[in-house]
């Protein structure tokens, strides 16, 4: 019988907070046995084109994406969005927009560690962020290169996480601006790792919005979240997607661990289909 071909819907390079650059992580997913990953940085598009090369060289199927923090009912919503044209007005004014934030949070947050005696520079960041957008994770990391923690988890315990110190909150945009930004460059939109947002009552906000998709599988979905992310998804006519949500390879769930099989890319693709269909169908 013959196996299944796996798809990686999910997963970060150094274009954002991934610790390996698009073509690296391209060949882990082949060393994997992946037929698929979806590159899906945080608020940037910039590792497809080395991604998509990769893809060509080692025989993976590069999916292009996308993952933007959002905000519903004063909680962070993270929603990803498949096959969005870069070019398109509305996705690179959303992508300037979360770009200012982040470039403005890191600021307030090197501030604040500088208030607790916490000297960490620019330069010392920047090592960490590469090409990448800034994040957190970035700090993090910066802060066990220079010795000041262990590991970048202690950095996020003592100093990094909501109620401590050196935490600034992220000022994301509305949810159903981020989607209809997402949906006006064709994309594809699924809410990522609902399990972790823990209301699954902004859903009906959320299908009104635009969605078309659940993520299904993902580290943190126990089987429980599982079979009720399906039963919302068949409920609803949603897609299911899913994913390591890969960073690292330092990451408890190694590349490719999680998978759906890549009919579900031939899904998305439908569905984007139709959705342009629609919109040409409109008077």
């Amino acid at each position: 019988m013959d196996q299944p071909q796996r798809a990686d819907l999910h997963i970060h390079t150094t274009a954002s907070d991934g610790t390996l650059t698009p073509s690296e992580l391209v060949a882990r997913a082949a060393e994997a046995g992946l037929a698929a990953v979806a590159i899906t940085d945080h608020d940037t598009v910039a590792g497809w084109d080395e991604a998509l090369g990769a893809g060509e060289r080692e025989g993976v199927r590069v999916v292009p994406g996308i993952e933007v923090s959002s905000s519903i009912r004063g909680r962070s919503l993270h929603l990803l969005g498949y096959f969005p044209d870069r070019d398109h007005p509305a996705l690179k004014a959303l992508l300037e927009r979360m770009q200012e934030a982040r470039q403005k949070r890191i600021g307030e947050i090197l501030h604040k560690l500088h208030d607790l005696g916490i000297p960490l520079e620019e330069e010392d960041l920047q090592r960490e962020i590469k090409e990448g957008q800034p994040g957190r994770m970035h700090v993090a990391r910066a802060l066990a290169a220079r010795g000041v923690v262990e590991r970048p988890e202690e950095a996020f315990a003592r100093y990094l996480s909501r109620g401590r110190p050196a935490y600034v909150p992220k000022p994301d945009l509305p949810a159903r601006e981020v989607l209809q930004a997402l949906k006006a460059a064709g994309a594809v939109t699924v809410w990522a790792h609902p399990g972790t947002f823990g209301d699954d009552g902004v859903l009906p906000e959320l299908l009104e919005a635009g969605l078309d998709g659940i993520e299904v599988l993902h580290p943190d979905h126990g089987p429980k979240d599982v079979e009720r992310y399906r039963r919302l998804a068949e409920a609803h006519g949603l897609l299911m997607s899913g994913g390591t949500d890969f960073h690292s390879p330092k990451e408890r769930v190694p590349l490719g661990s999680l998978w759906v099989t890549v009919e579900v890319i031939g899904e998305i693709l439908q569905r984007k289909k139709d959705l342009q269909s629609s919109v040409l169908k409109k008077p």
